[in-house]
């Protein structure tokens, strides 16, 4: 159900975290955190590193960054070519039959197309208070989107598997969700370009990407990230561990496995009151173990044996 994506792209206001986007419930964080990770990324490259911008400020990274994920699916190979931006009508386009059953979003869904990115972050600019409207709808509008922009038989292309979903149960994304948002098309995997298993094609990253990921399942040896996603050019990574998705980011670029560095995360469900600061010493000879806090085992899968210092913070469990 589309009702479970209700979430409005609204920014935290608490000092210090002007640049973070809030979750009030759970649901559909696999968006937010892919669009956050564009924030931070915009925010460390082409504003100095400055994470408590103005309201204004923050606006219009914002109107960037959804026009930038919608050109980028659009135009990824195989994409629509012009960007597709969904808005809220106000009344239905048409009416439930045997095939549809209206659910009060999809039946008043304006389309608007794009042919240049320019006129992209006019539109999302145009209706940006849609997306941001308190009630709801944001992601929703976002989502449509985004796999409008790419073409709903492209994304279908994307994917491994015929019956694979974008939006799983209780709302929450799937990876083809959270790589159509941040690579430009939902493939399924994570690992290096496809691997061929025994005449079934798997799809992962195609080549060195902006925004990386890293997971709590390769700890535990589910699947492992490919070098692609391991190292961003941007030092920003997805995070995603036990079913939620949040960012750690650098603001030093992709900074180098074997180096002292000094990260920064945030989650838009975590209700911080600050940014939390790790610093992380690799090859330091710390084995991983379960009891081990998430975010951790998370860290180590790309800094191996690594002593991770909270600052003084309290660990996340």
């Amino acid at each position: 159900s589309p009702y479970s994506a209700l979430i409005p792209l609204l920014f935290n206001d608490k000092p210090q975290l002007e640049f973070g986007l809030v979750q009030h419930k759970g649901g559909p964080c696999g968006i937010l955190a892919a669009v956050q990770a564009s924030v931070i990324k915009h925010l460390v490259e082409n504003c100095g590193g400055n994470l408590s911008p103005s309201n204004a400020e923050r606006q219009t990274v914002l109107v960037k960054v959804l026009a930038a994920i919608l050109w980028q699916a659009a135009n990824y190979a195989g994409g629509c070519k012009s960007a597709i931006v969904c808005s809220d009508s106000g009344r239905a386009k048409f009416h439930s039959s045997i095939l549809y059953r209206n659910d009060g979003i999809t039946e008043k869904i304006q389309v608007t197309r794009c042919q240049s990115l320019g006129a992209t972050e006019s539109c999302i600019k145009e209706f940006l208070p849609q997306f941001q409207n308190s009630m709801g709808k944001g992601c929703i509008l976002f989502l449509y989107s985004v796999v409008l922009s790419r073409g709903i038989s492209t994304v279908k292309v994307d994917m491994d598997e015929p019956g694979s979903v974008l939006m799983a149960n209780h709302g929450y994304c799937s990876q083809e969700l959270v790589n159509l948002m941040t690579m430009g098309y939902a493939a399924q995997n994570v690992f290096n370009n496809v691997i061929d298993l025994d005449g079934k094609i798997l799809k992962g990253a195609r080549e060195a990407r902006d925004i990386g990921f890293l997971t709590l399942y390769e700890y535990y040896k589910v699947f492992e990230v490919g070098s692609y996603l391991k190292n961003p050019t941007s030092g920003v990574w997805v995070i995603c561990s036990e079913s939620h998705y949040s960012v750690l980011f650098s603001k030093n670029g992709c900074c180098n496995p074997h180096e002292t560095t000094n990260l920064y995360y945030y989650d838009s469900l975590g209700n911080q009151d600050s940014l939390y600061k790790l610093s992380v010493y690799p090859d330091s000879g710390v084995q991983s173990n379960d009891d081990d806090p998430p975010l951790e085992l998370c860290i180590r899968t790309r800094w191996k044996n690594a002593k991770v210092d909270w600052n003084g913070a309290e660990p996340l469990l």
